[in-house]
């Protein structure tokens, strides 16, 4: 039998060349820095400062075009009524939402018109929409925008419900957010120095 002297070599010679050794990894992970954390929720709160800036930019145009293009106008109010939608989701099963409808009558040159006006909060009580329905009975004024080349389409023009985004809710919005995303970025800069 022929013994053969086999090396104990540690290094693994391939056909690409040497490799390089192996970095020792530490299994335990490092904490997070505070500093690190409040610079990504900075970033995070900057972001969403922009997306309302946008939001309110956008809703700030569409109120000048109904400014613009549409005319304003009291409307007097015919009838209402409560309205009822289902919705069914595998998800959620069925919810109800319920709001506001009712038949306005209003001037337009040549004579007057008739529409279904659909407005107010959506909610999910019946309630919620019996009292904003109470808000403007039968021979009630209320005021509305429709276009000139359709009459048939009218919106509410009053103040909106609190639930409705406007341009100026969603600026205040994104300033706070500006604010609190400055200054979260500016206390993870001092705790990073």
């Amino acid at each position: 039998m022929t013994e053969v002297a086999v090396a104990n070599n540690s290094e693994i010679i391939t056909l690409f060349g040497r490799r390089t050794p192996l970095m020792p990894v530490d299994p335990t992970p490092s904490p997070t820095a505070p500093g690190t954390t409040l610079r990504a929720l900075g970033q995070a709160l900057l972001i969403f400062a922009g997306l309302f800036l946008l939001l309110s930019g956008y809703l700030g145009f569409v109120q000048y075009l109904l400014q613009t293009q549409w005319i304003k106008t009291s409307a007097e109010v015919r009838g209402g009524q409560i309205y009822e939608q289902v919705h069914d989701s595998s998800k959620r099963g069925v919810s109800r939402f319920y709001g506001f409808r009712c038949t306005v009558s209003f001037p337009v040159p040549g004579g007057a018109r008739q529409s279904q006006l659909d407005f107010g909060p959506i909610s999910t009580s019946k309630v919620d929409a019996e009292v904003w329905a109470a808000r403007f009975p039968p021979d009630s004024q209320v005021s509305v925008l429709y276009q000139p080349s359709d009459a048939a389409w009218v919106r509410f023009a009053g103040d909106p419900p609190p639930s409705y985004a406007t341009a100026s809710g969603a600026l205040k919005l994104a300033g706070c957010l500006l604010v609190a995303g400055l200054l979260a970025f500016m206390t993870s800069k001092s705790e990073l120095s």
